[in-house]
């Protein structure tokens, strides 16, 4: 499974399978994610390299695993403006002259950012829990018949699968902290509200009532 559709916003799971044998090599899927894009592109450039079937399919999971990577530096790039808006914006800074409403508006706003976000990890947990199934399965039934430094090259995407697991349940952490942080800020507001709104209904309660209840 490889994650699909990052770039126009809308992330969805895009199903792949790989048939592969000494001689060929047969993808099947129903869409058409970017690394196998930018796989095409590197082919023309280093034909050469792409010579056998294991080589193509090597060289594809790499692909697959170097989107990965740049799907999860993006996202960490928008938490880290989430994480800006919430805490480094003080109380003399833009967030504070926005009205109540608008303020409640902007943090909801950052909630569906944030849960955009954790779609998008979401899937790519997903991607990577199937490549980390793949490339071991590949290196035992295939290794007797891998070429030209193949079986090097699968435990390098091994290592980096680790890795990016690693980053990806720290993003997945920050999410969940940052969410809930958004929501006691938007808690925090509606109480503030609610204590003027006391306070005004007090101000002006009938005097008759106010004299009879301090009497």
């Amino acid at each position: 499974m490889v994650i699909n559709g990052v770039a126009e916003g809308r992330p969805s799971r895009a199903q792949v399978t790989f048939v592969l044998t000494p001689t060929h090599l047969v993808s099947v899927r129903y869409a058409d994610p970017v690394p196998f894009r930018t796989f095409e592109a590197k082919c023309q450039r280093q034909p050469e390299a792409h010579t056998s079937g294991d080589l193509i399919l090597v060289s594809l999971l790499e692909s697959i695993v170097e989107r990965a990577a740049d799907v999860l530096e993006l996202v960490a790039a928008d938490l880290n403006e989430v994480s800006t808006a919430l805490f480094m914006e003080d109380e003399t800074g833009p967030r504070s002259r926005i009205k109540p409403k608008r303020a409640e508006d902007h943090l909801q706003a950052l909630i569906k950012r944030l849960g955009r976000k954790n779609m998008t990890v979401a899937i790519l947990r997903e991607s990577l829990l199937s490549l980390s199934r793949l490339v071991p399965f590949m290196r035992q039934s295939a290794g007797e018949w891998l070429t030209n430094g193949g079986p090097v090259r699968l435990k390098q995407i091994d290592r980096d699968l680790r890795s990016l697991t690693a980053y990806e349940a720290q993003l997945s952490s920050e999410i969940v902290y940052l969410h809930d942080a958004t929501l006691g800020l938007i808690n925090l507001d509606q109480n503030r509200i609610i204590k003027v709104f006391s306070i005004a209904a007090v101000l002006f309660l009938p005097r008759r009532w106010w004299a009879r209840s301090t009497a």
